[in-house]
């Protein structure tokens, strides 16, 4: 059964909305706990989030841009962000 609902593509400005992962989804994928994304997500620290009422939702674009820019070549630039070591 093919209805209009099941053909119809979600866009914001013409953009698809893309995947979207719930808060056990990412944790799970970044191999986390549930709290301690929501620590992240309070401190500012975490992947960018939506909210859809009381639900929390990341767009896996975003979880893999936040993961590309905390990614470090050692654990002293991981300290301290920017500077890299000589």
């Amino acid at each position: 059964m093919n209805t209009a609902s099941q053909n119809c593509t979600f866009a914001i400005d013409e953009q698809p909305l893309g995947h979207w992962l719930t808060q056990k989804q990412v944790a799970n994928h970044l191999d986390i706990s549930q709290r301690t994304l929501e620590r992240m997500r309070t401190d500012g620290s975490g992947p960018r989030f939506s909210r859809a009422g009381k639900r929390i939702l990341y767009r896996s674009d975003d979880v893999e841009t936040w993961l590309r820019e905390h990614s470090y070549v050692s654990t002293a630039e991981a300290k301290h962000p920017g500077i890299r070591p000589n």
